[in-house]
């Protein structure tokens, strides 16, 4: 080593050493800035009686004002009842927040309170307010878990279940799939491809444009017909 070496030498011990000091410094940061963000969210943590009532009585009045428009305006244009309509679906979508937020417990003080107000929501959400408190409550609970999937959540496969589909539709020469058959007890649909595990998961949208790819004449269908029936081909079988 050279005398013109060792100043470089030691400033990189010098670096080393500062290290560990200096991770401990960035953790407390941390923390102290988690602190203050946990001390700021402090505030809005409990239900807020006097808030929640205006939310409702304010949403509620704009929204039956809108309708008693649009009423009116049916008499004077379709183009302006339908302009109408977009400002009371986002009234409407303010309820299911409202419904969203009774479901979790969290709109009111009162945990009988919040389930009567979130059923009445639920009458103009069209969104069944029992079923979905139960179905929501699994979907947290089950969220980041393949192994409980299913339950308000998208449709996804693992790569070695959509391997498996792909290997079903060649064998059994499918023509259609009804995305809706996934909405089944995943245990069983697993056992039925032979596909005990779960592994590195695919969106549906991906597996359906990889699975159209392949196979361009299989038909998708859902809870409606195919677009071919609506238009009027009814000679066609798109079911087998």
């Amino acid at each position: 080593m050279t005398v013109s070496e060792l100043p470089a030498k030691a400033s990189s011990g010098a670096a080393e050493a500062q290290r560990p000091s200096m991770a401990r410094n960035a953790a407390a940061e941390m923390k102290a800035v988690a602190r203050r963000m946990a001390d700021h969210c402090a505030t809005f943590k409990g239900a807020s009686p006097p808030a929640a009532i205006w939310q409702v009585a304010s949403t509620t009045a704009a929204f039956v004002a809108l309708i008693g428009l649009m009423l009116k305006s049916l008499e004077i244009s379709y183009l302006l009842t339908l302009v109408l309509a977009l400002p009371a679906s986002g009234l409407l979508l303010r309820f299911f927040i409202i419904q969203h937020d009774c479901g979790h417990g969290s709109f009111l003080p009162s945990r009988h309170a919040n389930d009567l107000l979130g059923r009445l929501l639920s009458v103009l959400t069209l969104t069944p307010y029992g079923l979905w408190k139960r179905e929501h409550a699994q979907h947290h609970a089950g969220s980041g878990n393949l192994e409980r999937r299913g339950v308000g959540d998208i449709t996804t496969l693992t790569v070695e279940e959509y391997e498996a589909l792909r290997a079903f539709i060649k064998d059994t020469g499918l023509k259609m799939i009804q995305w809706r058959n996934f909405n089944i007890d995943p245990d069983w649909y697993l056992g039925r491809i032979n596909l005990p595990d779960s592994g590195e998961i695919l969106g549906i949208k991906q597996v359906m444009e990889l699975i159209k790819e392949e196979f361009p004449d299989i038909k998708y269908g859902y809870y409606n017909p195919p677009m071919e029936r609506i238009k009027g081909d009814f000679e066609v079988d798109f079911a087998h």
